[in-house]
């Protein structure tokens, strides 16, 4: 039925309820000129159907019978304020902020690409000047690329020194070098920037700069223009529409152009109100042009799709729409549909290439996180939401405006698609927390089911978690942001994707994780909250087992569910790791600003060797490393040459014999070093052990890493300690600052006693040496003091296997010229 014509007394209230998830918000939203204001959000109520739907029919009879002065006219006829479109989600009323996610499901085989990535101190991989704020982003299909134009400033939104920015990608993956799209000084941001012309030209635009104070969106008004090529080339720069300010100071006006396609291009963009309208409040259009937008935020970031039955769709900030079915001639009255929460973050809507449709907006009133996606069959109504980005990274750098979460998504339209890019898959382009660019691939048989089928995934070994999950539950340390809980339950190794939530939840924005937590714990909503607040600590370290098992864990779990969210976690992490590498190689306990025995090269608890083996995988491209692109791979391999070649220089030598290696060795001489006061400089047999079974995973090995492997086996064998063995003894409970024991150890003599090794031994005289927290060196065990005794395995049987197993395979494999 066509909507009729509606003429509403200017002092009657209009008023519109709806039904959502069996809850109405009813608003107020008063004429122009009211006293008062002009919008009001009532509270909310929950009903049934029936008993809303007489409240509603009740509501409105009320506001047009009483709302004026009484006359009768104001009466005559019930408004019309249709609400253009309904979102169906009652997921949405039960969100979780605590996570990225807001506990939506993720869009099945979402991907996720990094366009540019904002790095003060490495510029050169970013936009090339270090600029901190990346913003306003807008996404194009063109002769077979994906481009997206941005904004970026120094520091500040709209602040200068500014500039646009453009980038291209063959395979929407990898992106080029960020480019200046106009020269700086010549243009400012705006909401879009690329127009297809209806003759088949396309062209580049942005705002045009008068002066370089900070901008404001009502002196928004000139525009420049470029035409982007089909061999993807930019065009001489003109102004489109001049300024109201300093036009003489512009670029020539794009009549000038001997182009007479581009110039009849530069007209039909000017012709296309309802493109232009898509800046706030139409200021790139005559004033006469413009539509009156009446409420606060009405008229800002607008999208404009067609539904089904033909109608236009104005959707903006703060969930305005608006409705035309004259193709854009006449609007209906703007309002705020009650089912449609949203904030000052942007609502993007679009057909899809299944001719279905998308809504992708954040549904919180403030917060910009999660951003969802909802879907349609008529453009009407949307249902089904999935999230659309599965990390919220804090803020790295200061700015003003830098709300966090996904600001300004745009996809792809009629305006900015030329049909090239053949891909049915919905493409999308946001800033995240305004200082990174990101693209989506979210492909649309994933986003319009009703819920994601989750397929069972096989065991992943937890393992490698052990030294931290012990530290956590068993050592007490008050720095921590979360206590383990009596008794607190673990998730089991099958259930990946619950261990997988933790992974993520505890990823620092650098990529890397703090020390000393539980991947595997079960936790609490308060310590999940606890650990969303923490996210700003610079605490990533690759103690006690530590960070490489985390990537390598996802590693395994995105192979199995091809989740891209793990992905993207595994290869921040992985990015990490190689930036935590020192140029010779060697790896720091901790990064960045290392400090004391933190910044030596540590082969203690894992660190180097867990490094190397993780890189190795990544470089040979293991199983669960197939989908590694070739670029992280190259990196891998140089990482791990580097790394052998330090592990080879640290080899300590007594007498010129290879023997084995310390905990710590320096990053400039490579010499031992020692690390707390109880871990001396000396030759460390489970250290050892560790890096002699990585030299060992290389098939055809070089001379020096054989020399290596067999003069550490030829002494771990020298320095076995036979007739000896450790037992636990009951002692009185005592509590020491770090954990609570009450037993003791003890060494005793047996003759029957299999081998074991000491943690430590003097460089030089293979003597066992131990210390306690005072650092003094001491040649018995039992001349240490008993929290030293019980809280370091200060004996162990890690060269065991090694020799008597792996060692000779290994040796037996070689050609006989190198086993010499």
């Amino acid at each position: 039925m066509e909507r009729m014509p509606l003429t509403v007394p200017e002092s009657c209230p209009r008023i519109t309820a709806i039904r959502s998830d069996g809850a109405s918000r009813i608003r107020r939203v008063s004429p122009p000129g009211a006293s008062g204001p002009r919008l009001g959000a009532f509270r909310r109520w929950r009903h049934s159907g029936r008993l809303l739907a007489k409240m509603t029919t009740m509501a409105l009879w009320l506001a047009f019978a009483f709302g004026s002065s009484g006359s009768s006219a104001h009466a005559a006829e019930p408004p019309n304020l249709e609400e253009p479109l309904v979102i169906d989600a009652p997921e949405l009323a039960k969100l979780n902020f605590k996570v990225s996610t807001g506990g939506l499901p993720v869009a099945s085989g979402l991907e996720t690409y990094t366009v540019c990535r904002s790095d003060h101190e490495h510029p050169e991989t970013a936009e090339g000047l270090g600029w901190t704020f990346q913003h306003h982003p807008d996404l194009a299909a063109w002769r077979g690329r994906l481009y997206v134009g941005w904004n970026s400033c120094e520091r500040d939104e709209d602040t200068w020194p500014s500039r646009e920015l453009i980038s291209s990608s063959t395979d929407g993956k990898t992106w080029s070098k960020p480019a200046e799209m106009f020269p700086q000084g010549v243009s400012t941001p705006l909401r879009m920037y690329f127009f297809l012309a209806p003759n088949g030209r396309m062209l580049v635009i942005a705002g045009a700069r008068v002066s370089q104070k900070k901008l404001s969106e009502a002196k928004k008004g000139g525009i420049v223009v470029r035409e982007l090529k089909e061999d993807h080339s930019l065009g001489d720069v003109f102004t489109l529409r001049p300024p109201a300010e300093n036009a003489a100071s512009q670029p020539p006006p794009f009549t000038n152009s001997a182009d007479a396609g581009f110039v009849e291009a530069g007209r039909q963009l000017l012709a296309d109100q309802i493109y232009l309208q898509q800046q706030d409040y139409g200021m790139l259009l005559d004033p006469a042009q413009r539509q009156a937008w009446e409420g606060k935020g009405n008229g800002k970031a607008m999208c404009f799709f067609e539904r089904k039955d033909g109608a236009l769709v104005g959707v903006g900030k703060k969930g305005w729409t608006t409705l035309s079915r004259d193709h854009g001639q006449t609007w209906s009255q703007a309002v705020q549909p009650a089912s449609l929460i949203t904030g000052m973050g942007k609502v993007w809507g679009q057909r899809t290439a299944d001719g279905r449709y998308a809504l992708i907006y954040s549904p919180d009133p403030k917060k910009r996180w999660p951003l969802a996606m909802l879907t349609s069959d008529d453009g009407i109504t949307f249902r089904d939401p999935h999230a659309l980005h599965g990390d919220l990274p804090t803020r790295r750098y200061e700015g003003r405006a830098k709300d966090p979460g996904a600001s300004y998504h745009r996809g792809l339209s009629k305006w900015n698609n030329d049909g090239s890019w053949k891909d049915d898959a919905l493409w999308m382009v946001y800033s995240l927390n305004k200082e990174e660019i990101r693209v989506i691939r979210a492909p649309l048989a994933a986003a319009v089911q009703t819920t994601v089928k989750k397929v069972p995934l096989q065991p992943i070994s937890i393992y490698e978690f052990h030294d931290s999950v012990h530290h956590w539950r068993a050592i007490r340390d008050e720095g921590r942001f979360i206590k383990a809980e009596p008794d607190q339950p673990s998730y089991a190794p099958s259930q990946v994707r619950e261990i997988v939530s933790n992974i993520l939840l505890f990823q620092r924005p650098n990529g890397g994780w703090p020390k000393d937590y539980d991947m595997t714990a079960i936790l609490t909503e308060e310590q999940k909250a606890a650990i969303v607040e923490s996210r700003s600590r610079n605490d990533s370290s690759f103690d006690n087992g530590n960070l490489h098992s985390q990537v390598d864990y996802l590693a395994r779990a995105y192979t199995e569910a091809g989740e891209p969210a793990w992905r993207d976690a595994c290869v921040r992490g992985l990015d990490y790791i190689f930036a935590a590498q020192y140029p010779n190689g060697g790896f720091p306990q901790r990064y960045p600003k290392a400090q004391d025995f933190h910044a030596h090269i540590t082969f203690n608890d894992g660190v180097m060797i867990g490094c190397m083996n993780l890189l190795k995988d990544a470089a040979d491209r293991e199983p669960h490393f197939a989908w590694l692109d070739e670029e992280r791979s190259e990196k891998a391999r140089d990482a791990v040459r580097r790394g052998v070649e330090c592990i080879l220089k640290c080899q300590i030598r007594v007498d010129g014999k290879l023997t084995g290696w310390c905990q710590q060795h320096d990053r400039v001489t490579y010499e031992a070093r020692p690390g707390r006061t109880f871990e001396l400089a000396s030759i460390c047999p489970q250290d050892s052990t560790e890096t002699v079974e990585f030299l060992m995973r290389f098939d055809s090995p070089k001379p020096e890493i054989v020399q290596a492997v067999e003069g550490a086996v030829e002494w771990l064998s020298t320095v076995k300690l036979s007739g000896v063995r450790v037992e636990t003894v009951k002692a009185p409970k005592e509590e020491f600052q770090r954990y609570t024991a009450d037993y003791d150890r003890v060494v005793v003599q047996d003759a029957a006693a299999p081998p074991l090794w000491a943690r430590h031994y003097e460089i030089g005289t293979n003597h066992p040496v131990f210390a306690g927290r005072d650092g003094v060196r001491k040649y018995a065990f039992a001349e240490i003091e008993r929290e030293r005794r019980t809280g370091t395995p200060w004996f162990g049987k890690w060269p065991e296997k090694l020799i008597d197993e792996e060692y000779p395979k290994w040796r037996s494999k070689l050609p006989a010229a190198e086993a010499k």
